[in-house]
């Protein structure tokens, strides 16, 4: 046979060693090598010698030598042998392999040596220097014991080791190179391959390392390599494929990884490459740091798939995927994440956050993004997309479904396509679910936020305002802080406009609707059920600004305005009015309908009850099928009616049809009112207060009510208040009284048909005359007269007393014809003089004396001397001479001074002063008083600061006379009420009996009415 080595275990050695097919194994046999704590390839299992120089079919083991300079040495039981020109035989080898005693060593070839015991050299200069070590082929060396070298200068130098092939190399501990310039250095190592094309030895370096493969290279330590150029540098690193790497650097790095696929590359411990190019190495496009390197270091990292990339702690699977920031996954094709602790899992994929430079607002790289679909994409910082073509690219973003969109910060997008017709084209178009508003949410398919603060939730729904609500399938939201909820086709467009309820519409600023659309037939029915009818469908709609419209196809079109039930209208005129109730509808500003149809069709009009109709400005219908036609009407119960301006309709069916007037209680009809002024008693004409401006009425003619429950009226000639039934009967049962000078006094009550006497009955002392009075009888009345210049010989009141002579006042003034005497009183309060004729007051008086009186003299030199002052006047008369006018008389006296004296008892025919005059017939002031011998005269003029009368002849004053004025006289009739009467006020006294006829005091009696 061609193969005369085999494997067979070293029982003493405990390894697996290279020996002729001739020696007898000991222990282990077949089954100890599938049970071997070390198992080779399967390459291994057989060396196929074919090729290797210096080498027979078969050797016979014997003690002979061949060849010149050739030794053999024989040590026992076997024969050495020495075939070669030089060769050298120094060992023990088993020649039979059944032999049991020393075997012997064997060389063959020129210069061959086998100096170890039982060692064998075959070929042109190989050795095999140390027990039972084989060296076969052209300087082949096998020099540590038990070692194995075959091929052309093929070198095991490691105790036990094996090396095959032209120029490999085994020298570490029971290392294994197979294969063309293989080299297997690390204790128990094996390389299996030839030299590569790039000229890298196939290299097994690490303790417990295997390269299979040209250019291979396992220098960690227990590391597998499979493939050519492939390199394992690190701790049981694995690399399997065509210059797949598992790269080592400081510390632990490149430990317990694999790197598996053609170009697979790994620089981290604990990392996995698996898949065409795949690589687990740390940042291998960090652009932030402007890196380049593909071997940057990474620890537990896995990269599955071609070209697929990762780094620490991170996972790539699929082709191209890219793990290439800490702590990350991309799982797919293409998936890449882009910054730590991202996670990207489906086809193109993207997770994580790298800065824009361009952006001030950007608040840097970062990661922790999850996108998890075909093409989703997390590409903002903790963002989340998940779905087909979904997209979170907002800081804190959330999209989920397919094709979705988060663009904005913390914006969430829930859902996924949806169609609609363009209302232009009529195509069909995809809408996506997206948030792009920051803080947004959009849950539902086709559901779209464009502003920060919105939501949008359900099918299609549009939230586009600031801080919108859009909740429900199609809900519109785009005013500001506005709120749309409904099942269908809700919308708030206005400013903080609220619209709940399907096809409901707040469309003005602070506007609400609340409710669902209805279906009206072409003639505005409503339709119960909208099969087959083919009906126009009204939408709840609040368009006036912050109005609000609550119910099915309720419609609040005017400012504050309010309509509340199905069909409610609130129109565009009826700013700040109410509609409440089906079908009600209000028309003016300020209006108010409540009831199913009820309307209010006037400004600030009121309408309460189905039916009630409120139509004239300011009125009020309340009750079913009221009507207040009238400015500022009121109709109250059902068909009340209320039809001119200010009526009142209060009751079941009352009716108010003339302006101003009321119908009290059911069926109550108003009529044309009728001003009375006066009234005729006994045929005299009495004025009454109050003008009628409308009618009371609490009936209907021969349906008439009596007014029961009335309060006492007040009763005074101002008085328009109703009298009750006990006033007028108190009045009846009232006596007047009369009392006459005796201080008796006769009652009267009023209807008896009595008359009275009116007698006077003076003290049986004095003088009277009544040429000043008389009684009158007239229209049924006693009158009791004075002339209007009555003539009295004295009349005293209290302390004055004013006669003939004057007016004179005990203890006062006097005004007699013979002067004014102020009896020592100051006359007071009077006022300044402006006349020649006025009195002067005391600072009238003050001010002259304070003016000084200038006094020229013949010599042109004045004096000036006040009042009370001396002014010497001298004169150049002599005492006794005779002086004009006999009255005055002027003497100086011993200073020198001018005496002027006036006689005791002058005698003058008359002296005027300014207006006045004073003669013989007394004091005359022009166009003022006078008081002559005949009277004093006022002349028309106040006499003021007149001082209160005491005595019988003293003068009253304007107070004293006014106080006697309003001193009412007191008459008493027979019933014992008394009636008073002031001056100037009129006393009926009626009696039911003509003029003409004989009447008895006895059969007369008198009593006060109702009027006094």
């Amino acid at each position: 046979m061609n193969t005369v080595y085999r494997l067979v275990w070293n029982a003493s050695l405990g390894i697996w060693v290279a020996v002729s097919e001739l020696a007898k194994a000991r222990g282990k046999g077949k089954s100890g090598l599938r049970r071997a704590r070390r198992a080779l390839p399967v390459a291994l299992l057989s060396v196929t010698l074919v090729g290797v120089p210096g080498t027979a079919d078969a050797w016979m083991v014997t003690t002979a030598t061949t060849g010149a300079n050739s030794s053999a040495a024989d040590r026992g039981i076997a024969s050495n042998t020495v075939v070669g020109n030089g060769a050298k035989a120094a060992g023990l080898i088993t020649a039979d392999g059944n032999a049991t005693g020393t075997g012997a060593a064997t060389a063959v070839g020129n210069a061959a040596e086998a100096s170890g015991y039982r060692a064998v050299s075959i070929g042109a200069g190989s050795k095999a220097t140390q027990e039972k070590s084989t060296a076969l082929g052209f300087g082949a060396e096998a020099t540590q014991a038990f070692t194995f070298a075959a091929g052309t200068q093929a070198s095991a130098s490691g105790y036990a080791s094996t090396a095959v092939g032209s120029s490999s190399i085994a020298s570490g501990i029971a290392a294994t190179a197979l294969g063309q310039q293989t080299t297997a250095s690390g204790a128990y190592s094996t390389a299996v391959g030839q030299k590569s094309t790039t000229g890298t030895l196939t290299t097994a370096s690490g303790f417990g390392a295997l390269a299979v493969g040209g250019g291979s290279v396992a220098s960690g330590e227990n590391s597998i390599v499979l493939g050519s150029d492939a390199t394992a540098s690190g701790l049981a690193g694995i690399a399997i494929g065509l210059n797949s790497k598992v790269m080592s650097g400081t510390g632990t790095a490149g430990t317990y990884s694999a790197a598996i696929g053609n170009g697979a590359s790994t620089y981290g411990s604990s990392s996995l490459a698996f898949g065409y190019n795949a690589k687990a190495n740390t940042d291998v496009f960090n652009q932030n740091t402007g890196l380049t390197r593909e071997d940057i270091e990474s620890t537990n990292s896995t990269a599955i798939g071609a070209q697929a990339k990762s780094a620490t702690r991170s996972v790539a699977v699929g082709t191209l995927a890219s793990a290439a920031t800490n702590y990350s996954i991309a799982i797919g094709n293409n998936a890449q994440t882009l910054y730590e602790e991202s996670i990207a899992i489906g086809m193109n994929s993207q997770a994580g956050h790298i800065a824009d430079p361009s952006d001030p607002n950007d608040g840097g790289s970062e990661g922790k993004s999850v996108a998890l679909g075909h093409t989703a994409l997390a590409t903002g910082a903790k963002a989340t997309a998940v779905g087909a073509e979904a997209s979170a690219t907002g800081k804190g973003s959330v999209a989920v479904g397919s094709g979705v969109e988060a663009t904005s910060y913390q914006a969430i997008a829930m859902g996924g396509v949806a169609s609609k017709v363009d209302e232009t084209t009529g195509q069909a178009i995809d809408i996506y679910t997206s948030a792009r508003g920051a803080g947004s949410v959009a849950l539902g398919a086709g559901a779209v936020t464009t502003q920060s603060n919105s939501v949008a939730l359900g099918i299609r729904t549009e939230s586009t305002g600031i801080s919108t609500v859009a909740i429900g399938q199609q809900a519109v939201s785009t005013g500001k802080t506005s709120l749309a909820i409904g099942g269908v086709a809700a919308k708030s467009t206005g400013h903080e406009s609220v619209a709940l309820g399907s096809y409901t519409e707040a469309t003005a600023e602070g506007a609400t609707a609340l409710g669902q659309s209805v279906v009206l037939t072409a003639d505005g029915q409503r339709v119960t059920s909208t099969t087959g009818t083919g009906g126009i469908r009204t939408a709840t709609a609040a368009s006036g600004e912050y109005s609000v419209a609550v119910g099915s196809g309720a419609t609040s079109q005017a400012l504050d305005s309010i309509a509340m039930g199905t069909l409610a209208v609130a129109s565009k005129d009826a700013i700040g009015g109410i509609a409440i109730g089906l079908e009600s509808k209000v028309d003016a500003v300020n209006a108010t309908a409540i009831g199913a149809e009820a309307e209010a069709l006037g400004e600030s009009a009121f309408a309460a009850g189905a039916g009630a109709k409120a139509e004239g400005t300011s009125s009020t219908a309340v009750g079913t099928s009221s009507y207040a036609l009238g400015a500022s009407s009121t109709a109250l119960g059902d068909l009340a009616s209320a039809t001119a301006g200010n009526s009142l309709a209060l009751g079941n069916s009352a009716t108010a049809s003339h302006g101003n007037s009321v119908a009290l209680g059911a069926n109550s009809e108003t009529a044309e009112h009728q001003s009375t002024t006066s009234i005729q008693v006994n045929n005299k004409t009495q004025n009454v207060k109050g003008s009628a401006v409308g009618t009371v009425s609490v009936g209907t003619a021969d349906n008439e009510r009596t007014i029961t429950n009335v309060a006492a009226g007040r009763v005074s000639n101002d008085s328009t208040d109703a009298i009750n039934g006990s006033q007028l009967q108190a009045v009846i049962d009232t006596p007047m009284k009369f009392a006459g000078n005796s201080g008796a006094t006769i009652e009267k009550k009023l209807g008896e048909n009595e008359p009275l006497s009116i007698t006077g009955e003076g003290a049986a002392e004095g003088t009277y005359t009544g040429h000043n009075l008389k009684t009158v009888v007239e229209d049924g009345g006693l009158k009791i007269q004075m002339t209007d210049t009555p003539e009295f010989t004295s009349v005293t009141t209290g302390n004055t007393l004013m006669n003939s002579s004057g007016l004179t006042i005990t203890g006062g003034p006097s005004v007699l014809a013979t002067g004014i005497d102020a009896g020592g009183k100051k006359i007071t309060g009077v006022a300044a003089g402006t006349n020649t004729t006025d009195a002067v007051n005391f600072g009238q008086l003050t001010a002259q004396a304070e003016t000084p009186l200038t006094f020229a003299a013949n010599t042109g030199t004045d004096a000036k001397r006040k009042l009370g002052e001396t002014m010497k006047i001298l004169g150049g008369g002599t005492v006794g001479e005779a002086h004009s006018a006999g009255n005055i008389l002027t003497e100086m006296d011993a200073d020198g001074n001018l005496i002027i004296k006036m006689a005791d008892n002058a005698k003058l025919e008359s002296l005027t002063t300014g207006n006045t005059l004073m003669n013989s017939s007394g004091l005359t002031i022009a166009g003022g008083p006078s008081v002559l011998a005949t009277g004093i005269d006022a002349g028309g003029k106040k006499i003021t600061g007149v001082a209160a009368g005491t005595n019988t002849t003293d003068a009253v004053n304007f107070g004293q006379l006014t106080a006697q004025a309003e001193t009412p006289l007191t008459f008493a009739a027979n019933t014992g009420t008394d009636a008073k009467r002031k001056l100037g006020e009129t006393m009926k006294i009626l009696g039911g009996g003509t003029v003409g006829e004989a009447h008895s005091a006895g059969n007369i009696l008198t009593e006060m009415d109702a009027d006094g």
